[in-house]
C-alpha cells in the first residue's frame, strides 16, 4: 500500500452512517458523508439438513441489489466489516482504533484496516 497524501487520494464512503476520521490526539481531519446507494449483503438461507428434529440451515452472503464498484486507481471504499470479508478486496478499508463517546457510542476512528486473505 503506497504513502499517499490526503490530497493525492478519494475516500468513498460505502457505509450507511457518516465516517470521522480523528488524529490521534482527537482533531477531526475528515468527515465522510454516508451513502444511501451502497452495496449491502443478505442472508440467503436453504435448508441443509436436520439433527435430531432441528432444522440446520446453509447460509450465505450475496449482494442485494447494487454491485460491488470498480477499482479505481487511488481510491480507497470504506465498507463495513462483513463487506470487507466478502469481498477482500485491498482498496476496501473499514474503521478501526474506534473513538467512543461518554455513552459508549461510535463516534469515529484513528485509523483504518484492511481484510485480505
Amino acid at each position: 500500500m503506497e504513502n499517499l497524501s490526503l490530497s493525492e487520494v478519494n475516500f468513498v464512503n460505502l457505509c450507511p452512517h457518516d465516517i470521522n476520521i480523528y488524529t490521534n490526539d482527537g482533531q477531526l481531519i475528515m468527515r465522510l458523508t454516508r451513502n444511501s446507494n451502497a452495496p449491502r449483503l443478505v442472508e440467503r438461507r436453504i435448508i441443509y439438513g436436520e439433527i435430531s428434529g432441528i432444522k440446520v440451515n446453509n447460509v450465505r452472503l450475496t449482494l442485494d441489489g447494487v454491485d460491488l464498484p470498480p477499482y479505481i486507481p487511488k481510491t480507497y471504499y470504506i465498507v463495513s466489516r462483513v463487506l470487507a470479508e466478502y469481498a477482500r478486496r485491498s482498496d476496501f478499508l473499514i474503521p478501526d482504533e474506534l473513538i467512543r463517546d461518554e455513552q459508549g457510542r461510535i463516534i469515529g476512528c484513528t485509523s483504518f484496516a484492511v481484510v485480505t486473505d
